[in-house]
């Protein structure tokens, strides 16, 4: 009988406490939208040392069908070719962001990059893991945005080197896998796809030109949350999909 009684007590408890804390989640999907994108950058590669080299870069990249400015990349890696099969490195990259009304948004990403490749002929094979440290400036609301926010990006390349001709065509797939989503994403998901076709042509010695499209998949979830009274009222989880279409072109300066 007094078991009986503390059942009892025990669901009253609940049923007076629980709904005070209770919330509703509300899912949406977001009609999808697409773009035209350019992106315009160098590279100068420095070899320092047996199997080390140093990387700094610059791109441009250009939205709303290639019309507005929309971020510019600074980067700075560093590099090691262990041997013919593996090479790692590791990268820093500042971000300008183009946040509209004149107003911009600074960011930072570290990386590291795991590479191991294996050639067959004129055939490169390739298989790169990027895990990498997104960093978002300002007050950020975590069960909202994680910050930072922890991706792994992986990436499967082959390239062909035509014979006699300074002419590297290559096919390329990209997903980038969060690893610590928010809260109210419902778990961690695949947040983009790239495919990429390009052609890397060495016009001279130490002078390349890289050319490339891309066709890019941006699958996000936006969370928004209403409160009251300090207290989650409802979330919103909203699934947004985006196309890009990507032409890039990039000059590469390998001082040996």
């Amino acid at each position: 009988m007094k078991s009986v009684r503390k059942k009892i007590v025990l669901l009253a408890f609940l049923s007076f406490f629980v709904p005070s804390f209770a919330y509703e989640i509300n899912e949406h999907r977001a009609e999808a939208n697409s773009d035209f994108t350019t992106r315009v950058g160098f590279d100068i590669k420095r070899k320092i040392y047996k199997g080390f080299s140093l990387t700094f870069s610059e791109e441009a990249r250009f939205k709303a069908n290639s019309s507005k400015f929309d971020r510019l990349y600074s980067i700075l890696s560093f590099d090691y070719k262990v041997n013919n099969y593996f090479k790692t490195g590791i990268g820093y990259t500042y971000m300008l962001i183009n946040n509209g009304d004149k107003e911009f948004n600074h960011r930072h990403r570290i990386n590291l990059d795991l590479v191991a490749s294996y050639s067959v002929n004129q055939w490169n094979f390739s298989l790169r893991e990027r895990p990498e440290l997104f960093v978002r400036m300002g007050d950020v609301n975590p069960l909202k945005v994680a910050n930072p926010a922890v991706d792994l990006r992986s990436r499967i390349m082959v390239e062909y080197s035509i014979r006699n001709k300074p002419l590297k065509p290559r096919l390329a797939f990209e997903i980038f896998n969060t690893l610590n989503a928010p809260k109210f994403a419902k778990g961690n998901y695949i947040s983009r796809y790239k495919t990429e076709v390009g052609l890397k042509w060495e016009m001279a010695d130490s002078h390349i030109l890289n050319i490339y499209y891309r066709f890019d998949v941006d699958n996000a979830r936006d969370i928004s949350i209403d409160y009251v009274a300090n207290t989650i009222d409802c979330v919103d989880l909203t699934y947004k999909c985006s196309y890009k279409h990507i032409l890039g072109i990039a000059y590469t300066f390998d001082w040996k």
